[in-house]
């Protein structure tokens, strides 16, 4: 096997270039984190997931630039609105499996809240049958969610085949 075609083969590094922006955009992110983790800190106890976000953004818009040779706000934005999303949704869980026992009602809710957001609507059923949880218990937690106005109910009709009438629930 020749040593090009190698995984251990590294060619002349190159130097990827950050722009003015994307350095601005790097330090309030960067301070962002870092106020969400001291709020984790109080709250939850989860702030080694924030602390850690920052340097997730770095290298995701770092990859993001290799084929440019330059970083740029559009790489950062991006590798920020991935990552804050995947800590959300991270802190959610790990938040929903620590009160599991404790409050299996707040635990629902949240778990919930990862598996819908703004684009992906999900019915009911599906829910219920991805949380593996009664549908009853499930429209209550719903209930909760959709009072304190994190959630909302949208109805979509002559959908499929045969064009019947379908609820999602989406984040607000």
């Amino acid at each position: 096997m020749c040593s090009e075609q190698r995984v251990e083969f590294y060619d002349n590094p190159q130097k990827i270039m950050t722009t003015g922006d994307a350095t601005a955009a790097l330090e309030q992110i960067q301070d962002y984190f870092y106020e969400l983790a001291e709020t984790h800190k109080e709250k939850t106890g989860l702030e080694a997931i924030a602390r850690r976000a920052y340097e997730m953004v770095s290298k995701i818009s770092l990859i993001l630039s290799i084929p440019s040779g330059v970083r740029t706000i559009e790489f950062v934005n991006w590798a920020f609105e991935f990552v804050k999303r995947d800590v959300n949704d991270k802190c959610a869980l790990a938040f929903a499996n620590m009160t599991a026992k404790t409050q299996p009602h707040d635990s629902l809710c949240a778990k919930i809240l990862t598996k819908i957001d703004k684009d992906t609507g999900m019915t009911t059923a599906q829910l219920a049958n991805k949380l593996k949880k009664p549908k009853d218990i499930v429209e209550q937690a719903l209930a909760t969610l959709e009072k304190a106005g994190d959630i909302i109910l949208v109805t979509k009709e002559n959908v499929g085949n045969n064009k019947r009438t379908i609820n999602q629930w989406f984040t607000r």
